[in-house]
């Protein structure tokens, strides 16, 4: 049996980091919400305070979901240990 897609689907897709507050609000395109969510994610990241973890303050200001650092933590992670694998495979 197939399942079709959420009839909102394709326009959740155009803002999947809910940029200002709501993919329903603000519907534009994946490479305008990414870009926002970028340039916002970078600002945060470098007022990070001496001792803080930078995912938990981010959290702070960028997402709802009080878990959303842990989520993001994990794939960083993964994603440095595929990079460090290839480098090693490289060498």
């Amino acid at each position: 049996m197939s399942r079709s897609p959420p009839k909102k689907a394709t326009q959740i897709a155009n803002n999947p980091f809910n940029v200002f507050h709501s993919w329903e609000t603000y519907n534009t395109n994946i490479r305008d919400s990414s870009g926002i969510a970028a340039k916002l994610l970078a600002k945060l990241v470098s007022g990070v305070p001496d001792g803080e973890e930078p995912f938990a303050w981010m959290n702070r200001t960028y997402a709802e979901d009080p878990h959303w650092s842990d989520g993001v933590r994990a794939i960083y992670g993964k994603l440095v240990s595929i990079g460090r694998a290839k480098e090693e495979s490289a060498s």
